[in-house]
């Protein structure tokens, strides 16, 4: 019987650990969300300021515009 008890000690454990892995990677994938909204963002006044630097004068930006590098 000794045997069982370590053997269910043992498992939960392990189980343990892996839940605080599991919180812990959940939240490094909350971080990244958060961050990558952040640098889309970012991007998105990049490409309007980029699109208004580009026209000329009288004329309107267009944003939608790839560069033709794309």
């Amino acid at each position: 019987m000794q045997d069982d008890s370590d053997r269910l000690t043992e498992i939960e454990i392990a189980l343990s650990h892996q839940q605080a892995m599991l919180e812990d990677l959940s939240d490094v994938i909350r971080a990244q969300g958060a961050r990558i909204d952040l640098l889309s963002r970012r991007i998105e006044v990049l490409l309007a300021r980029q699109a208004e630097a580009e026209a000329g004068p009288g004329e309107a930006p267009d944003a939608d515009t790839r560069p033709p590098h794309w």
